[in-house]
C-alpha cells in the first residue's frame, strides 16, 4: 500500500529515485488493435500487464544526425528509462517463476505471458 507521503500512484511511479511499476494480472482483452478497427476478438485473449511511467513529463528528445534514432537529451532521463525497463522486465521474470512454481505450469486460461506497456516518449 502507498504511504500518505507517497504521492499517490502517479508520484510513486514517476518517482526519478524509486520508481515502481503497476503489475496487473489476468486483464482480458476484448478488442483488436488500431488496424483492425478495434473489433472485437472472437477469443478474448487473458495476459497479464505491466505498465510503466516515465520520470519526466516531456523530456527533451535529440535525433542522431547519422542514423535518425531518437535518444533522452539528458543522460539522467536516459537512465530513468532503462531503470524501469529493468523494473519490468524483472517483474515480468518473478511472476512469471512464481506460476510455474505455484501451477507448475501457466495457469490455465493464459494465452501468452506477460503483454508489457511502455510510454509514447517525446510525444508533445
Amino acid at each position: 500500500l502507498l504511504g500518505p507521503d507517497s504521492g499517490g500512484c502517479q508520484g510513486t511511479m514517476t518517482d526519478q529515485q524509486e520508481p515502481y511499476v503497476l503489475y496487473c494480472r489476468d486483464v482480458l482483452i476484448l478488442r483488436q488493435g488500431a488496424d483492425e478497427g478495434y473489433e472485437f476478438l472472437e477469443k478474448p485473449v487473458r495476459v497479464d500487464v505491466v505498465v510503466m511511467a516515465i520520470g519526466s513529463n516531456r523530456p527533451t528528445i535529440r535525433t542522431s544526425l547519422q542514423d535518425g534514432s531518437e535518444w533522452y537529451a539528458e543522460e539522467e532521463h536516459q537512465h530513468m528509462l532503462v531503470e524501469r525497463l529493468e523494473l519490468i522486465f524483472s517483474s515480468a521474470i518473478a511472476e512469471e517463476n512464481r506460476s510455474k512454481e505455484h501451477f507448475g505450469r501457466r495457469p490455465e486460461g493464459k494465452n501468452c505471458g506477460v503483454a508489457v506497456a511502455l510510454p509514447a516518449i517525446g510525444i508533445e
